[in-house]
């Protein structure tokens, strides 16, 4: 499986990069484990969704060190002086937005750490200037990532929908992704205001995209697209 992941997180990062961004390797790569791996493959996933926003642009690796990308191997703050990789790109080739792994918000009543989330950059800096974690109202985009290799368990969907109702705006697009599928989660997640469940969400090594793949990617570049246009027309 890590292989898999590490072969498909390499393939994604030379396409990405022959498209505009610069950096191609990930620190510590083949080290990583196999939760973190999974993280990063999907956040690819979503980078590859904004690239295909036709009103996206610049689309690049922030605080990257000799070409290498320096990701996250567990939860942290956003203002970690360690300097940790993420994506940033435009929209309308005028407000910037960025792309984060294992980063914490402040929901109504607790902190939450966010698998994968995208906030606009003007917010991120301020965060990162006044050393204050990112406030609910600023999430975009919250993605669960679940590397399992046994069954998914109820519980962790009842979890994540915690996590949203403490997280939850109008215009943030949340999501539940993992190499496994759950029928019971599967069928909880089909109620109104719940999130979408991207199961079977695995890497194979290959050179394109796979069926799920494209699907998690179509429903991601559309539900931002709307998310983007929506704040967008709002400033």
């Amino acid at each position: 499986m890590n292989k898999d992941l590490i072969s498909t997180i390499e393939n994604i990062l030379v396409d990405i990069s022959a498209k505009k961004t610069t950096a191609t390797k990930v620190s510590d790569l083949s080290i990583m484990k196999s939760d973190i791996l999974y993280e990063l493959y999907v956040s690819l996933l979503v980078s590859e969704a904004v690239r295909r926003i036709k009103e996206v642009s610049d689309l690049h690796w922030v605080n990257t060190s000799s070409g290498e990308i320096n990701i996250r191997k567990g939860p942290g703050v956003i203002y970690s002086n360690k300097n940790f990789s993420y994506l940033s790109f435009k929209y309308n080739k005028k407000k910037s937005y960025e792309i984060h792994l294992d980063v914490k918000y402040e929901g109504k009543t607790i902190l939450h750490e966010l698998d994968i989330s995208i906030l606009s950059e003007a917010n991120a800096s301020n965060y990162r200037n006044t050393k204050q974690n990112p406030k609910k109202d600023n999430l975009i985009l919250g993605i669960e990532c679940k590397q399992y290799s046994a069954n998914l368990g109820i519980a962790l969907g009842r979890q994540f929908v915690g996590l949203i109702d403490d997280m939850q705006k109008n215009s943030t697009f949340f999501a539940f992704t993992s190499n496994n599928y759950s029928k019971s989660i599967d069928e909880y997640y089909s109620l109104p205001n719940r999130p979408v469940l991207f199961g079977n969400l695995t890497a194979d090594s290959s050179v394109t995209f796979t069926k799920i793949e494209e699907e998690f990617i179509s429903y991601s570049k559309k539900q931002l697209e709307k998310k983007l246009k929506y704040l967008s027309l709002k400033s």
